[in-house]
Order: structure tokens, then sequence, then C-alpha cells
């Protein structure tokens, strides 16, 4: 990669448009991750007063903003009016009606918890929760709080030998600390 804008971009012909631009209408996205079995770019972002999405990635489409929105409205101060869907705009694969805050995502590939391998591990600044989300294809079949209550999520990642790192900010814990999950025994 030299970093040019590939020919295939879905935007490089399109008159007006940033050659560069992969995807549209995206509030605040947080996070992106490949997924290991197919390649496919996934995405999670926060949505306004809940309506956090988690996405799968398809070149050239409408993720909504600010037309479509699963979340609601700041006291109406924005002018942001929730439409929760509309023809030609993506749904979000899962959606979280009361906010998570996401900041990242990471699908789990290790061997230290092997029930989770092909997961997608989301760490979230509300709710000060590690979210662990299972699928069956590109279907959500399980959404699980693996972590709650430590502080805010920062990060998360997956370590060479399989463990799991989070980066925390607040909570009890003083200073921030960088953890490792270990499985239960």
């Amino acid at each position: 990669m030299d970093g040019s804008v590939p020919a295939d971009n879905p935007f490089v012909d399109t008159p007006g448009a940033l050659p560069e631009i992969w995807t549209i209408g995206h509030r605040d996205p947080q996070g992106v991750a490949f997924r290991p079995e197919t390649g496919a770019m996934w995405e999670v972002e926060h949505g306004p007063l809940g309506g956090d999405e988690l996405n799968l990635l398809t070149p050239g489409r409408n993720y909504g903003w600010p037309i479509v929105s699963k979340g609601g409205n700041y006291l109406d101060v924005t002018g942001f009016h929730s439409v929760p869907s509309k023809d030609g705009i993506e749904e979000p694969i899962h959606f979280w009606p009361m906010s998570i805050a996401p900041s990242n995502i990471v699908f789990y590939s290790g061997k230290r918890f092997p029930e989770w391998r092909g997961n997608a591990l989301i760490s979230g600044l509300v709710g000060l929760r590690l979210t662990r989300v299972a699928f069956d294809g590109n279907t959500v079949t399980e959404v699980e709080t693996v972590v709650d209550g430590l502080g805010r999520i920062r990060d998360v990642h997956e370590g060479p030998d399989g463990s799991i790192y989070l980066a925390i900010t607040g909570g009890e814990v003083a200073p921030s600390p960088i953890l490792r999950l270990d499985p239960a025994d």
C-alpha cells in the first residue's frame, strides 16, 4: 500500500465526493475491526441519547446519520428528530437503546477463552462494561456483559497469548490501569 486512493473505492467517480470515502452516515465512529473469518469490516459508533450501533460496513452504503437513528433527541436543542429507519439506509446489525458509549471493538481469535472465538468484544464508557457479542453468520445471537463497573473501559485488545487487555479510567481503581482478563478456573 502506498497511501493512494484505490481505484475501486465506491465514490471515486462520484462528482463532488471525496474519493477516499468508503461509507457515509456515521455519527461518531469509535472502533473498527476486521472479522478474521470473513475479512469484513465492522464498526461501533455512538448514537444520540442511546442508539449506539454495531455496523457491518459495506462500501458505498449510507448508515443514516443525521437522517436515521435509533437514539433519542437531546431536549430538541440539536434540531435532530429521530427516525428509526428509512428505505435506502443500512440498518445496524445491533443497537443499544440505552447507551454503552462504545470505545473499541475486536474480534476474539485466541485460545485462552475458546468459547469466545469469533465473538466481538466491545469496550464501553457508559455502564463501565465490556460487552461480548456472538454471531451466527452476520446475525447477533447473544449479547452479554462480561465485565461491569470497573470504570470507563477506554480500549480492549487481544494479546499474542490470547489474553484480553482492558484500558480503564475512573471508577474505584486509581491510577488508571491496564487490566488482563483471565479465564475462571
